[in-house]
């Protein structure tokens, strides 16, 4: 697709989602989740509109870097970009790797995500049961090392699936990437 194509999709977009005559505009809750879908096409759509070197490589799999900054402060945050991560992978649509930055390094703090729900997104259980799928699958999970010291996460304290990564590591994947930043 070419840019101007992709320019025009989106001006659509934006239009259909102004207001009209007795209705709210925006994105309510059960819009977002129809998106997202069960089967990610939703998902996919959202993704074709991406501009992006992991796209641009032809025949090479696609990354995604998911830069997670919300834990128990904000579990409907952390959860969507669990859920996002789930979906990829669900779907095959490229490697996942996670980046927890400020509140998010809360998720790999030895018994922390097994307390993290969200009211948006219950069906998903707790933030400890994705993170266990998404390693399970091949995901990747990295660590900010000051945001991890803060929260406390170290030695004993970190769930081992969990490395440190400096911020070289972080620039790094967000120029090689699909980068999502929640």
């Amino acid at each position: 697709m070419k840019e101007e194509e992709k320019d025009v999709q989106i001006q659509n977009l934006l239009a259909s989602a102004d207001q009209s005559e007795g209705q709210e505009a925006g994105m309510t809750r059960k819009d977002l989740l129809k998106m997202l879908g069960v089967g990610g096409l939703g998902m996919a759509a959202m993704l074709g509109g991406v501009s992006s070197p992991a796209i641009a490589q032809g025949g090479k799999r696609q990354k995604f870097f998911i830069v997670i900054t919300g834990g128990s402060n904000d579990p409907n945050r952390a959860m969507l970009a669990l859920l996002l991560a789930d979906v990829i992978q669900k779907q095959d649509f490229g490697d996942v790797h996670l980046y927890l930055v400020l509140e998010g390094a809360e998720l790999c703090k030895v018994g922390r995500p097994e307390k993290i729900f969200s009211s948006n997104f219950h069906r998903l259980g707790n933030a400890f049961g994705v993170l266990e799928r998404l390693v399970k699958n091949g995901a990747r999970i990295g660590v900010c090392p000051p945001c991890a010291d803060w929260i406390g996460a170290v030695d004993k304290d970190k769930y081992d699936w969990a490395t440190r990564e400096d911020g070289i590591v972080m620039l790094r994947a967000i120029m090689e990437s699909i980068t999502l930043w929640l």
